[in-house]
């Protein structure tokens, strides 16, 4: 007394067979039984709180922990040190009635301070196999400051919980306001009054199929703007490279990023595990806005995708938007695929110039698998969602198509991105919805394009080069991707 001293001293000692007697649920996470004990002997004084010793034991994992923290009045009063040792992360418990997966998980920091910074000066985290080495540092004035810096040599990562069972029947998705593109505000505030700092430098990364290597990220916070000065890798085939800067403007947004990509395969899909489909993109965009749909509305920029070889999946996320309706738009546009799993591809050329949200339709996408080839032109209006995509179709050898693979030559999507429709070519007429609408066919320009690449003798790389030409000047370029991209020195 006074209570006003806030001065304290503390001592908890517990020791049970069964750790649920005393935490029978904390949040989602529901421990298993094991015997545990606790031993916490400190003191209060203001601000100030020394621990002389915490040692705690669930099964045969342990946590210790020693030192003084001092949070407000001097951070320099602080001198902590920090053990976790769980042997087995399956014996501790589930989460949502999940299982950890068996690998042992272990952390050692030595947290200290000065004037006006915390920090923890070593840092070290072991799950499974991974070692990573970091530092991380708090800095109170003149403006809060956070700095993270992380380093390994090779990170094998495993999932923390087991793999929940899919469904593979899901059924498409309620759109409550009839729009795919959400009006989720962007969280602009968290860049105010705010700098920090990410560096990560993994020289080898892998989860499941995953490999990466030479993964660089780059990322600095100052008062206002995030900027992504570098975000690079080396998957197992080629590699990828990108940046980003966004900005806050009052209530708006503003965004800018571009991206990279050569020869590149994750190999993370059954139908690529042997990497024979690999793709080049570049993406340069710009956009400002208050949430996702302000934002996609007044999109700028140019993209060019060109995917190379290899199998497409039927895809589950199309199914989970669309149902039922993605199926039979796929087997309209290539019947072929009707009971084929997967579809050989030979390339996807896809170029889109994008103005104020409206992806213009005067650029050509190609496809071209083991059976047909198809020219697409697409209008998109991200503000409204409309959609207009003509397609046009032909085999690639006439005499190998059997009577009940007979294909539409034109072929029509419209309405909007949330609720398409098909609008198939029916003796040169459009019919979607059983109305007639339009002549059939594209364009005369389109239709000159679409013959001038059939007679090609590599319509792909001829496709790639009329997009290149017409993107010209409006796409991201960027130096190879630094050898040693993991050599990111702890500042």
């Amino acid at each position: 007394l006074p209570v006003d001293r806030q001065s304290v001293r503390f001592a908890l000692a517990a020791e049970g067979d069964d750790v649920r007697s005393v935490l029978s649920r904390a949040g989602r996470f529901e421990p298993l039984p094991a015997p545990y004990s606790v031993d916490i002997r400190g003191r209060r004084d203001g601000n100030l709180i020394a621990v002389d010793r915490l040692d705690i034991a669930v099964g045969e994992a342990v946590a210790s922990a020693s030192g003084r923290l001092n949070l407000k009045d001097d951070l320099g009063d602080t001198r902590f040190e920090l053990k976790l040792d769980v042997p087995d992360m399956s014996a501790i418990g589930r989460v949502g009635g999940r299982a950890f997966n068996t690998q042992p998980l272990g952390l050692e920091a030595e947290i200290g301070g000065r004037s006006n910074a915390i920090e923890a000066r070593t840092f070290t985290l072991r799950l499974g196999e991974s070692v990573v080495d970091g530092l991380l540092r708090y800095e109170s004035e003149p403006i809060p400051s956070l700095d993270i810096a992380i380093l390994a040599d090779a990170v094998t990562f495993e999932p923390l919980l087991v793999r929940a069972d899919e469904d593979d029947t899901q059924p498409a998705a309620e759109r409550e306001d009839g729009r795919l593109i959400p009006d989720v505000a962007l969280p602009l505030h968290i860049l105010d009054g705010r700098r920090g700092s990410l560096r990560v430098g993994v020289g080898r990364f892998e989860r499941g199929k995953l490999l990466l290597r030479d993964l660089s990220v780059d990322a600095v916070l100052n008062e206002g703007i995030l900027e992504l000065r570098d975000l690079s890798f080396r998957a197992r085939s080629g590699s990828l490279r990108s940046t980003a800067v966004v900005r806050r403007e009052g209530g708006t947004g503003h965004v800018d990023a571009e991206l990279v990509a050569e020869d590149l395969a994750l190999g993370l899909s059954e139908a690529n595990a042997d990497l024979a489909r690999t793709a080049d993109a570049s993406v340069k965009l710009a956009a400002r806005g208050g949430d996702l749909r302000a934002l996609l509305a007044s999109l700028n920029g140019a993209v060019l995708v060109d995917v190379r070889g290899g199998r497409v999946s039927k895809s589950r996320f199309l199914r989970a938007l669309y149902g039922d309706l993605i199926n039979e738009i796929v087997v309209t546009i290539n019947p072929f695929d009707r009971a084929k799993p997967v579809t050989p591809i030979e390339c996807i050329i896809i170029p889109l110039d994008i103005e104020d949200g409206r992806i213009s339709n005067r650029l050509s996408s190609f496809l071209a698998t083991d059976k047909i080839q198809l020219s697409i032109r697409a209008a998109v209006d991200l503000a409204d969602e409309a959609l207009d995509i003509g397609i046009r179709s032909r085999p690639k050898k006439v005499l190998t198509i059997s009577a009940a693979e007979l294909l539409n030559p034109y072929i029509k999507l419209v309405g909007t991105l949330a609720e398409p429709a098909l609008a198939v070519d029916e003796q040169g007429v459009l019919i979607t919805g059983g109305a007639a609408v339009a002549t059939g066919g594209l364009s005369i320009l389109a239709r000159a394009a679409w013959d001038r690449l059939g007679r090609s003798g590599d319509p792909c790389n001829a496709a790639r080069n009329d997009a290149e030409k017409a993107l010209d000047g409006r796409l991201a370029v960027f130096d190879e991707v630094p050898a040693n991209a993991a050599g990111v020195s702890v500042p």
